[in-house]
């Protein structure tokens, strides 16, 4: 996995949508699309619970995602042929 990834949800206590999204990223390039998507689904209640960037002034790993991005995703993923 990646290490900046793995540092990521150290820090953040592994409560994190933004790197959850990256590791779906991640899962997508290796064609894993079951870990793609799990790690879509608990991005997702992490974004409902709270767990993401909210501020646009910082310096970190990860940029922030946003909720349209996730979905985006998530469509991609489930329906990968249709645009």
């Amino acid at each position: 996995m990646p290490y900046y990834l793995d540092k990521a949800l150290h820090y953040y206590q592994n409560k994190s949508a933004d790197a959850k999204y990256y590791y779906a990223l991640y899962y997508k390039s290796k064609k894993d699309k079951q870990k793609a998507l799990e790690f879509v689904d608990k991005g997702f209640q992490d974004f409902y619970d709270g767990y993401f960037k909210k501020r646009s002034n910082y310096n970190e790993e990860i940029r922030q995602i946003y909720l349209e991005e996730m979905i985006a995703l998530e469509k991609k993923l489930k329906n990968p042929t249709k645009r």
